[in-house]
């Protein structure tokens, strides 16, 4: 059984936070460039997918390769079910209300028209108006056409050479991040795939670390510079001072060193963080939908208390989803078993 890495699932409750600074436009208040924390969440979910498929032997049969990876991007995809069955009403919902007050059934109606689309995790593109009621989507969206392609391709006996392709593109796609948006179907796709790609290898450079024994000065400079690279990325994203491109190398630095084992974090046990790493998910999704109802109030109540709502309101809506939805899966898992 592999050792959990409790810093890594802190980690992924702080990009989750994060990524609320984004969108606190939804309440009134000032915006701020945490965006590039969903880059985090892509380059981790390419170094889990590689580290899944490391553990199997190369599958020769491109058929059955394609079913496995089809089946890993099912089973991952399952959790994401139940929160947007129960939070695409209720924001669609919210958003059309003013149509029932105003007398207007059919205008309360004809709003759900992009509900189902959104639902199926369809590009942006799809959409007449290309504003999702829950924006975070996207991620999703490109992940969706992304993972299946990427989990193919770490079941190839050529995935290192392939590997090293996907780095050279990386390279030239954040070099053009100046020039390029991250918001548009194209270059959506090519960030997920660069950024996973990032992760297979972070993966690849973790298996070399964890070859060779590190020395105890050696942890205590990693442990040093893992807490520095946190530190960096957080106040980096709220000021704004940074490129997106440092940003990624940033990111990659701080998971070579977690995710290796060398820094003094990877001994932690605090069972906290674990949970908090499990609320990031719901947190990531639900923040958008309380942000959607809460911005239909900007004109009764201040920023701040709307701020304040936003913050408590999310965190509080994610913890429940996240015990209501688990519940939800069990039962269907345990039915179909």
């Amino acid at each position: 059984m592999k050792q959990r890495n409790y810093m890594v699932d802190l980690c992924r409750f702080i990009a989750a936070v994060m990524i609320m600074f984004c969108h606190l436009d939804l309440v009134g208040n000032r915006t701020y460039p945490t965006y590039m924390f969903v880059d985090f969440f892509f380059i981790l979910s390419g170094y889990f997918t590689v580290q899944h498929f490391a553990k199997q032997k190369a599958e020769e049969n491109p058929e059955k390769r394609g079913r496995i990876a089809l089946k890993y991007t099912a089973k991952k995809f399952l959790p994401f079910i139940p929160h947007l069955l129960l939070a695409l009403p209720i924001v669609y919902f919210a958003c059309n209300f003013h149509f029932l007050k105003d007398g207007d059934l059919l205008g309360f109606l004809t709003g759900f028209k992009d509900m189902f689309a959104e639902f199926l995790l369809l590009p942006v593109s799809f959409f007449d108006n290309p504003v999702r009621q829950i924006g975070p989507l996207w991620y999703l969206s490109v992940l969706l056409i992304v993972m299946p392609l990427f989990s193919y391709i770490c079941q190839s006996k050529y995935r290192r050479p392939i590997g090293l392709a996907g780095l050279i593109m990386a390279y030239v796609y954040f070099s053009m991040q100046d020039v390029i948006s991250a918001f548009d179907p194209i270059s959506g796709l090519l960030l997920c795939a660069s950024c996973m790609f990032l992760g297979m290898f972070v993966f690849d450079v973790v298996l070399e670390i964890k070859e060779k024994k590190a020395k105890v000065a050696t942890h205590t400079l990693a442990t040093l510079v893992e807490l520095l690279c946190l530190a960096y990325v957080c106040l980096a994203a709220i000021f704004g001072f940074t490129p997106v491109k440092m940003q990624v190398i940033v990111y990659v630095i701080m998971l070579i060193i977690m995710l290796s084992g060398v820094s003094y974090t990877s001994k932690l046990k605090i069972p906290v963080f674990t949970w908090l790493g499990k609320i990031s998910m719901p947190l990531f999704i639900w923040h958008y939908a309380v942000g959607r109802v809460l911005s239909h109030q900007v004109a009764n109540y201040t920023t701040k208390r709307l701020t304040i709502y936003f913050f408590a309101g999310s965190f509080i809506v994610a913890i429940a989803m996240h015990y209501i939805c688990e519940f939800i899966l069990k039962r269907v898992t345990k039915k179909k078993a």
